[in-house]
């Protein structure tokens, strides 16, 4: 039922998510998109959201290697990417990561290192 109910509200959100989003305040460049699934986020006591990937709805492991435009991981391994709390639009995409969490809907993620952190800079919910 949830699931349902989480669905119906991914469809009505879906214009408000399909833009990009700047995770960091001085870099705006987008190195690599991906598709993946949400598999765990966190509020983190900064004020920031952390996110972990999977490559499918039923893995249980997470993504840990975001390549870059060169097609080398430029996230040093991690399997998190974050999500600043500074962002316009920052509470829309923390509500659509969690119901495409929850449904189990496909995404797109942008992302970029910035200062040795990797972070997301677009999301996008595949309808």
């Amino acid at each position: 039922m949830l699931k349902k109910i989480m669905a119906g509200a991914l469809m009505a959100a879906g214009v408000s998510v399909a833009f990009g989003a700047y995770a960091s305040p001085t870099d705006t460049a987008i190195d690599w998109r991906m598709d993946a699934f949400v598999g765990v986020y966190r509020h983190q006591a900064d004020g920031n959201v952390s996110i972990n990937f999977k490559s499918t709805p039923s893995s249980t492991t997470f993504i840990n290697s975001f390549p870059g435009s060169g097609g080398t991981d430029i996230c040093g391994g991690t399997t998190t990417l974050i999500l600043n709390s500074g962002l316009p639009g920052f509470q829309d995409i923390v509500r659509s990561i969690s119901a495409a969490g929850i449904s189990g809907k496909k995404v797109k993620i942008g992302y970029d290192e910035y200062s040795g952190v990797c972070y997301l800079k677009e999301f996008t919910v595949f309808m």
